[in-house]
C-alpha cells in the first residue's frame, strides 16, 4: 500500500503532483509575485533526480518552507547552494514542504531511507515551530473506519497549520465545505489539547527516531532552527539530551544560523543598530518574512562550514 501518510511508503508516491504547479509562487526583491515552479519528478521535490544524481551519495534536506526555498526558484535554496559547495561525488535532495512540523520532515525521510538508506550521507534537518502539527483525513465527508477509506480511490488530505495561527484564508478559499468544517473542528481540538511540554515531548521523539535512524544507515545529522524556536533554557536542555549521539547543532546558542550571520555582521557593522538592521533586512524577502536568494545561500555557508569536515574524503 503506497500512500504519502505511510511511514513505510517508498519516496516515489507522489506522482499525483508530477507536473502540477508548487503550491509557493515565486518573488522578486520587493516581494511580487512572478511566477511558480512545477514539480518534475514523483518525489516530491524540486530538486533533480535522475539516474545521475541517484547513483550518487545523498544530502538530505528536511523541514518547512525556509528550508524548502519559499519564494525563491529552484537554484536558490538552501540545498542548491550546499551541492553547489560539495563535490560532485553527492546529490542533495530537497524534501522540505511549506508549513511542515517535525512529524512531516521525519515522514518524508522514512520514505526516502526506504529505498535510498544506505546512500544517505547527511541529513540537515530544519527546526519548525514547536506547535505546528499535520492532520490527515480521509476525502470521503461520510467516512467511517471502514476498510474502503483506505482504497486508493480515496485520495487522503493533510491539514497542516499552527496551533493559535489558524489561517482563516486557507479555509475561506477551500471550496470544500467538508474541509472547512474539519479544520475549524481539528484546529480548536488541538489547540485545547497541546501545551509546551507536550510541544517538546513531540520533538524529543522526533530526534531520538531520527538518530536512531542514522545509526541504522550511518549517516550524520545536524539540526538547525528555521524560526524562533526555543529559549535558551530549551536549547541548552536539547543539546545537553543529544550531546553523546552522532549528530549536531548549529553552534549557537539559540540554534539558528541566521544569528550566526547577525554576529558576523554587527563584528562587521559596530554601533549602527539601524545600519544593521538594514543591512539584515537584505537577506529577507520583503514584506514576506523569509529567506531570499541571499539570505538563502549565507545560511547554507554556516551549515556547510560547521560540517564541511564530514565531506573529507
Amino acid at each position: 500500500m503506497k500512500k504519502h501518510w505511510s511511514s513505510f511508503s517508498p519516496p516515489d508516491i507522489y506522482e499525483d503532483i508530477n507536473g502540477a504547479k508548487t503550491c509557493l509562487d515565486i518573488k522578486d526583491k520587493d516581494g511580487n509575485i512572478t511566477g511558480c515552479d512545477s514539480w518534475e519528478n514523483d518525489y516530491g521535490t524540486r530538486s533533480i533526480v535522475n539516474d545521475e544524481t541517484l547513483k550518487k551519495k545523498h544530502i538530505i534536506h528536511v523541514g518547512d518552507s525556509f528550508v524548502y526555498g519559499h519564494g525563491v526558484p529552484r537554484g536558490s535554496t538552501i540545498s542548491d547552494y550546499i551541492d553547489k559547495f560539495v563535490s560532485d561525488k553527492y546529490s542533495c535532495f530537497n524534501l522540505a514542504e511549506a508549513g511542515s512540523g517535525h512529524d512531516s520532515a521525519l515522514l518524508r525521510l522514512y520514505q526516502w531511507c526506504n529505498k535510498f538508506g544506505k546512500q544517505v550521507h547527511t541529513v540537515y534537518f530544519g527546526i519548525s515551530q514547536l506547535s505546528r502539527l499535520s492532520h490527515w483525513e480521509p476525502e470521503a465527508e461520510d467516512w467511517t473506519w471502514d476498510d474502503h477509506v483506505y482504497d486508493e480511490a480515496h485520495q487522503d488530505w493533510k491539514f497542516s497549520y499552527s496551533v493559535n495561527k489558524l489561517d482563516e484564508r486557507e479555509i475561506k478559499n477551500d471550496n470544500r465545505r467538508n474541509h472547512r468544517k474539519r479544520k475549524k473542528t481539528i484546529h480548536e481540538g488541538y489547540t485545547n489539547l497541546l501545551s509546551n511540554v507536550q510541544c517538546m515531548a513531540k520533538l524529543d521523539n522526533t530526534l531520538m527516531a531520527v538518530i536512531n535512524l542514522s545509526k541504522v544507515y550511518n549517516f550524520n545529522v545536524y539540526f538547525f532552527e528555521t524560526c524562533f524556536t526555543f529559549n535558551h533554557e530549551d536549547i541548552k536542555v536539547l543539546k545537553k539530551q543529544t550531546e553523546n549521539y552522532n549528530i549536531k547543532w548549529c553552534n549557537q546558542e539559540c540554534a539558528q544560523p541566521i544569528n550566526k550571520i547577525k554576529f558576523l555582521l554587527y563584528n562587521k557593522i559596530k554601533n549602527d543598530d539601524k545600519l544593521l538592521y538594514q543591512e539584515l533586512e537584505t537577506y529577507y524577502i520583503k514584506n514576506d518574512g523569509h529567506w531570499n536568494a541571499k539570505g538563502n545561500k549565507e545560511v547554507a555557508t554556516v551549515l556547510y562550514d560547521e560540517t564541511k569536515h564530514w565531506y573529507k574524503e
